[in-house]
């Protein structure tokens, strides 16, 4: 997120920050991810599903929407964190990534454990917002580069 909070712009990052991609497609790689229709109707084609991950996409309908059919189609993104942690959701991984968009990040955000999060210094234009997080989460690891930082932040144990 930018200095803002902005995390999209029309469908897009409103940034091109090729080490935060790079670090995203490290982080997810050979996991699931929990998407939004939003987010997946974002993804560009050679994207689509996520490649080396298994792609969980979250919909009101999820019966209408144009996946292959290794994608798993739900309609209830807290539910499919339950099910997951539960064993109820097949995968081949103990570890399921939250990827966005910011309708599913503030669904889910009181279910997750961790929030890995790049901080970006500037502000961008933008349309779409993460949602506030700080007293639920404390920051944990901070590695700071040129004009952003890759967060780690756990779950405050109440």
């Amino acid at each position: 997120m930018d200095a803002g909070r902005a995390i999209g712009k029309d469908g897009d990052l409103p940034w091109h920050l090729p080490e935060d991609l790079k670090y995203f497609s490290d982080m997810t790689r050979g996991h699931a991810v929990l998407m939004g229709r939003t987010t997946w109707d974002s993804l560009q084609p050679q994207y689509k599903p996520l490649p080396k991950r298994l792609n969980i996409v979250c919909s009101h309908h999820p019966e209408k929407l144009d996946c292959p059919p290794s994608v798993i189609r739900i309609s209830d993104p807290v539910q499919a964190i339950k099910d997951f942690r539960e064993g109820r959701l097949e995968t081949p991984t103990d570890t399921l990534w939250v990827v966005g968009g910011a309708k599913i990040y503030a669904a889910t955000l009181s279910e997750l454990d961790e929030l890995y999060l790049t901080s970006i210094e500037k502000t961008y234009d933008g349309d779409t917002f993460f949602p506030p997080f700080e007293d639920q989460f404390t920051l944990v690891s901070s590695d700071q580069r040129e004009g952003f930082a890759f967060n780690r932040y756990q779950k405050r144990v109440s």
